[in-house]
């Protein structure tokens, strides 16, 4: 993971999230107001088919984002720097759309969306797909989707992952998930360019430390006591490293038999709450 060797600053954000000005209770400045408040350094507002304007507000950096799907598909796709909304909502699915017109294209809630597992083949060329949605665990218990990020690095489809609120405030489903963002500084910029290398991870609780990868060997490093560490690799390949007390554990090493094509790593606290780093290729 070269997000934890290199040099800048960890930011942390959230790139998914409504406000009154689609289907959200809360103003713009009432959400501003909130992340700032728990720390976040940055933010996407993503209303659907609206476009909040870059800037910075209350201290939080703004990245110009929107959630777009046409009529009648179950794609859901959120587009950062997208350039503008496009006129029509029906025809082509909106994903191709984001691809050539955003910066950073991110497949929405797959499990709350029901997604085939076939239909994995839609992110070859998305940037990531999220691993975890506030707004849909909270309201349906469909916010993971592990099973769909795994289905496609098991295809060999290189894509990232990212925890996001999908704020909407059916629930209150505020500043919970994140990313963590190695960026060179706090600028728009840096942080579309660590998000497009993959030099971040994503949590709705848990920190990682450090993760390094020495002669084949991983290390990873939890900020605080988990319950289990998880690495998760191709095939039937992979190892859990679990606590033997309530305690906890803060470190697990992994020194993969043979050879792997990807391992990423899961940290699950005391309390079942997750970090996920974005995947380490071998090949």
């Amino acid at each position: 993971m070269e997000a934890f060797r290199k040099k800048g600053l960890w930011l942390k954000g959230n790139l998914h999230l409504h406000s009154t000005l689609s289907d959200g209770l809360k103003s713009p400045e009432e959400l501003f107001k909130l992340y700032k408040a728990a720390g976040y350094d940055f933010l996407s507002l993503t209303d659907h088919w609206k476009l909040y304007p870059a800037g910075e507000e209350k201290g939080l950096l703004l990245i110009p984002g929107s959630e777009l799907n046409s009529k009648g598909s179950s794609h859901h796709v959120v587009g950062l720097k997208l350039k503008d909304i496009p006129e029509v909502r029906e025809g082509a699915p909106v994903y191709r759309y984001l691809i050539d017109n955003s910066e950073f294209a991110i497949l929405a809630h797959p499990n709350w969306s029901i997604l085939d597992i076939n239909e994995v083949s839609t992110l070859k060329e998305m940037h990531a797909l999220e691993v975890y949605n506030t707004g849909c665990e909270m309201e349906i218990c469909k916010g993971y989707s592990e099973y769909f990020w795994d289905a496609a690095l098991e295809r060999g489809i290189r894509i990232f992952a990212v925890a996001s609120d999908d704020a909407h405030e059916r629930i209150y489903d505020y500043c919970k998930a994140f990313v963590m963002v190695k960026a060179k500084d706090k600028t728009e910029s840096s942080i579309i360019q660590a998000l497009k290398a993959g030099e971040f991870y994503s949590s709705n609780g848990p920190l990682f430390e450090d993760i390094s990868l020495e002669s084949g060997t991983i290390t990873v490093k939890s900020a605080l006591p988990c319950r289990e560490i998880r690495f998760i690799a191709k095939g039937q390949r992979g190892k859990q490293e679990a606590t033997r007390d309530n305690k906890g554990i803060t470190e697990a090493v992994y020194k993969p038999e043979t050879k792997i094509a990807y391992c990423r790593i899961e940290l699950v606290d005391m309390t079942g709450n997750k970090a996920w780093s974005n995947p380490i290729w071998f090949m």
